[in-house]
């Protein structure tokens, strides 16, 4: 039998032999954790590039015809579904920083695109407002155009056969006066007199008729043209008012929270990209410590 030389190792602190892992084992464990981390990294990947393409599309997005709050619930409902996927994704790992800085952002936009809606809503109800002392205003000026048409053809229809009659009793007038009254001329002067005094009394009569019902109807015309312009003024002073009340996005028509929604956007684009930097750091000195 030949000699066999005694094989040698490390010892423990008894001072026994250790047993050596056969490295090939060891390669094979690294390499497979190798794997593991590279298609976790590529899982990640892909959903961090996911999130935030959906994001930047959605900062990017515009509302071209108000009212824009109408919207809103729709794009920030799509802004959250992004966000919850991303952070319910078993490849990406979340921290509390990312959770604190994204609520955040959520909740700053929510208030912003609140109180837009509601200057919104105020300014649409101001419109509305508007349109509608503005057909009042419309509408009176017609009415009083009927109104004032109205007065005028009942004028003419009582003043004219009292116009018709005056003339008729001047025409008489004149015929009477070129009489020559006598005993050979048909009638004396007594009944030219007579004839005389009555057409001129039915004529002072029918002038004051015609007199008191042309002062009436130009009564009756002020009231009507006193009223209208009174109801107006009203209107005209109501329509004033709503337009000082106006906020600056009732005449805009573009969408004003297209920044906002796109500042948005960004800042949680970076909070992404900074929890992905955090996370990469803390894999590496992980895979560290597994080495040492």
């Amino acid at each position: 039998m030949g000699y066999r030389p005694r094989q040698t190792g490390p010892r423990n602190s008894r001072g026994t032999m250790e047993k050596t892992k056969p490295k090939g084992k060891i390669q094979k464990r690294e390499t497979a954790r190798g794997r593991i981390y590279e298609q976790e990294v590529l899982n990640s990947s892909r959903i961090i590039d996911k999130a935030v393409e959906g994001m930047r599309s959605l900062g990017n997005q515009r509302f071209v015809l108000p009212p824009f709050s109408e919207h809103f619930e729709r794009w920030f409902l799509s802004l959250e579904t992004i966000l919850s996927d991303f952070r319910s994704s078993p490849a990406v790992t979340v921290d509390d920083q990312f959770l604190e800085e994204s609520n955040r952002v959520l909740s700053d936009t929510r208030s912003i695109l609140k109180d837009t809606r509601k200057r919104e809503d105020s300014n649409r109800e101001i419109m509305v407002a508007q349109l509608d002392a503005r057909s009042l205003l419309l509408r009176a000026e017609r009415d009083f155009t009927t109104e004032l048409q109205k007065l005028e053809n009942e004028e003419v229809d009582k003043t004219g056969p009292l116009s018709n009659e005056l003339k008729s009793l001047n025409e008489k007038l004149k015929s009477i006066i070129r009489m020559k009254a006598g005993f050979l001329r048909g009638i004396s002067k007594e009944e030219k007199t007579r004839r005389e005094a009555q057409i001129k009394q039915r004529l002072e009569i029918a002038e004051t008729e015609l007199k008191e019902l042309t002062i009436s109807f130009k009564v009756r015309q002020e009231a009507l043209r006193i009223e209208y312009e009174k109801r107006r003024k009203e209107l005209l002073a109501q329509i004033e008012k709503q337009r000082q009340a106006e906020s600056p996005e009732t005449s805009v028509e573009v969408d004003p929270t297209v920044n906002t929604r796109r500042s948005t956007c960004n800042a949680l684009i970076e909070a992404i990209r900074k929890l992905a930097e955090r996370n990469t750091h803390a894999n590496l000195q992980q895979t560290s410590s597994q080495h040492v």
